[in-house]
């Protein structure tokens, strides 16, 4: 998923298919009459044969069918995430807003908007019944829980850093929350608790100055994985970093190391191989980089795709 350059209006969804060793840079132009995303691809699921994608910048939900044709746009205001709630119907969050929509993917609109007590909703994981929100908003150190049957707020996760950003379920069935807005001088901070107690397990905070993103887990779940920062192009606490669900401090070496005048802005894990996919946006002006690696560090594999890489989405 590569965002553009933002306000360019240049965003690509690129493929590559591993065992033909075959990149796709912009498949949904090539499928729709040179047709373009928009600004800033955000994010994407699949629900059922049909790919959803949030196109934040642009305000807009895209629906594709397997072949990523298009089917439908349907408006929704800076879409950051999505959680199905079921076949029909899909939790969108939103950025600079104080709200949720619940959108039906079959009528291409917005069934309800669900009010949130703080704003910039961003990550979403959903447990059973289970929902939870992040607010990425600087007076705010909550993740919201919501009931997806009666689609309302029940119940919150306190005792956070403030600016929860995303969320992960590990092994253990445990969430990791990742908060901070460095920008806004909040740091950056990893929380482990038990959904079912509400007991924080553990906090561990980053040096301010930093930026974390992208956190994620390995195919077992118990390894965590995620990108810091340094945007001043120094080699110091930039790169991508990777712990034990387990360890009681965070690494101090980074698994793969960013140059000097580099950072990361993408990283996924493939759930059917393992393979550690890293991507370089390249300031954002020009074809980004993504590097393959084997979860031992050996690198496999490089391609080029669109401008901005920002996310990696796995499908069969």
């Amino acid at each position: 998923m590569c965002e553009g350059s933002y306000g360019n209006g240049n965003a690509s969804l690129g493929l590559y298919l591993p065992k033909q060793d075959t990149v796709y840079t912009d498949i949904f132009k090539d499928n729709n009459a040179g047709k373009q995303l928009g600004d800033v691809f955000q994010s994407m699921i699949q629900m059922g044969n049909q790919y959803v994608l949030c196109i934040n910048n642009s305000d807009r939900v895209l629906v594709l069918d397997a072949n990523m044709k298009w089917l439908k746009t349907i408006a929704v205001s800076k879409p950051r995430y999505i959680v199905p709630l079921n076949n029909q119907q899909m939790l969108v969050s939103s950025l600079f807003n104080n709200k949720i929509y619940v959108v039906n993917i079959e009528r291409g609109a917005i069934d309800a908007t669900l009010p949130l007590p703080a704003r910039n909703a961003e990550g979403m994981l959903r447990l059973n019944n289970s929902i939870y929100v992040a607010p990425w908003d600087t007076a705010n150190n909550k993740v919201y829980v919501l009931d997806a049957a009666q689609q309302f707020f029940v119940d919150s996760l306190t005792g956070l850093g403030f600016a929860p950003s995303e969320l992960l379920l590990d092994r253990d069935s445990m969430i990791w929350i990742l908060s901070g807005n460095v920008a806004m001088g909040k740091p950056a901070m990893f929380t482990r608790i038990n959904p079912k107690t509400k007991q924080i397990l553990k906090s561990l905070a980053f040096n301010s100055g930093f930026d974390v993103v992208r956190p994620c887990l390995n195919i077992a779940g118990d390894s965590l994985y995620f990108i810091e920062v340094n945007y001043s192009g120094s080699t110091s606490n930039n790169g991508i970093f990777r712990m034990s669900i387990h360890a009681t401090d965070l690494p101090l070496n980074p698994f793969v190391a960013a140059t000097a005048g580099q950072y990361f802005w993408a990283l996924g894990i493939s759930p059917f191989t393992g393979d550690i996919y890293i991507g370089d946006p390249r300031g954002f002006t020009q074809k980004s980089l993504v590097s393959v690696y084997k979860s031992d560090g050996t690198l496999k594999h490089q391609f080029n795709v669109g401008t901005g890489i920002g996310h990696f989405y796995f499908s069969k």
